[in-house]
């Protein structure tokens, strides 16, 4: 075997065995996950070979080498991407920035895990650079927090002003809506049993009609020649 080709097995190895230091899931943890489905496994590929290329490559390597780690990375990819989802449609203008710190705390994941198999001066100065890069972006995404609490403040600030200096109007206007609902829902409701009544009575004056016209009718078969030419008979 060629220089090359063990330089290129040694390298893949180092890489599949930093990714099993990176998940430092144990196989005991991984007994009590659920077994995921194949929509949930493309799901968390798709999401890694989106957001961090060289951890889908590694998944894939891991995927032959020891398929209960490899459940325990798809399983895990799978809730982080289903917990960033939910910010997309919850809380969408933090979607990019909680996007931005997963992307920064799994390339320092992999780069820790990847010195403590014999490259950690390389991987040092990576590190450094994303913990910088994940602060600034931390930084920034406080300090939004920060503004939308402080204008959330001022208008609770601006209700409570309100409340103390109109008091009596705020009172009053609250009473008149009250009142004014209930004489509304009492209104309705009068109207209601009113149509009700009149439908009832439409309805017991339509029956005595019929009844009337039935009785109408068996007089005036009594009365009719035929049957009076069979009671004489």
């Amino acid at each position: 075997m060629s220089c090359c080709v063990r330089r290129d097995l040694q390298n893949s190895f180092v890489a599949v065995l930093s990714l099993i230091l990176f998940l430092n899931t144990s196989l005991q943890a991984q007994d009590q996950k659920e077994a995921f489905t194949r929509q949930q496994e493309m799901v968390a590929l798709e999401f890694a070979k989106e957001h961090h290329r060289e951890l889908h490559k590694l998944i894939s390597q891991l995927k032959e080498m020891d398929p209960q780690r490899y459940e325990s990375a798809i399983a895990e990819l799978f809730e982080s991407s289903e917990r960033l989802n939910r910010f997309k449609e919850r809380v969408p203008d933090r979607y990019e920035t909680e996007i931005e710190l997963w992307k920064i705390d799994s390339r320092v994941r992999l780069l820790v895990a990847r010195s403590m198999s014999g490259m950690e001066e390389e991987a040092r100065e990576q590190i450094r650079r994303l913990l910088i890069r994940r602060n600034r972006v931390r930084a920034t995404q406080l300090a939004r927090e920060k503004k939308k609490l402080e204008e959330r403040i001022d208008r609770m600030e601006q209700q409570i002003d309100d409340l103390q200096t109109n008091t009596e109007q705020l009172a009053e206007n609250e009473l008149n809506r009250l009142l004014r609902s209930a004489r509304n829902r009492s209104a309705a409701k009068q109207r209601s049993e009113g149509a009700s009544a009149k439908k009832n009575v439409k309805g017991q004056r339509s029956n005595l009609e019929r009844g009337s016209d039935s009785a109408k009718t068996e007089d005036a078969q009594k009365q009719s020649p035929n049957n009076r030419s069979g009671k004489k008979q």
